[in-house]
């Protein structure tokens, strides 16, 4: 298989956008997967370029898996950062890797702060279960 792992979940909603490409709290069908993915990838594409560092502190299977889909969409690797790890060793972490963007998932929102770790985007908040 050539392509990335967007070329592949992209493909695999265009021909099959029903079918079940994540099970969490509910199903989660290939297009909804892409939509979503697609919507962050465009505010993470507006802050980084490819082949910046995208932070991701993710609480939830289905979270993570979005985040990681719009990152590879937009040719960025990821930085996974443990949100329950000690505040010193996340900062340290941050520090050091110095990500472009934080995506953040906070009660069920996404949060991309402006002043964290070198983050260059202002605000930005992405309703995880916004209608696809």
């Amino acid at each position: 298989m050539t392509g990335s792992l967007w070329d592949a979940v992209a493909s695999q909603a265009a021909r099959a956008p029903r079918a079940i490409a994540i099970r969490a709290d509910r199903d989660y069908a290939y297009q909804e997967v892409a939509a979503r993915a697609s919507a962050l990838a465009g505010r993470i594409q507006a802050g980084a370029s490819p082949g910046d560092i995208v932070a991701l502190e993710a609480m939830t299977p289905i979270a993570g898996a979005i985040a990681i889909l719009a990152a590879a969409k937009s040719q960025c690797p990821v930085l996974p950062v443990n949100p329950e790890s000690p505040p010193m060793h996340r900062a340290t972490v941050l520090a050091d890797a110095s990500p472009a963007l934080l995506l953040r998932e906070l009660d069920a929102y996404w949060l991309v702060p402006a002043r964290y770790a070198g983050s260059r985007l202002c605000n930005l908040y992405i309703w995880l279960d916004w209608p696809a």
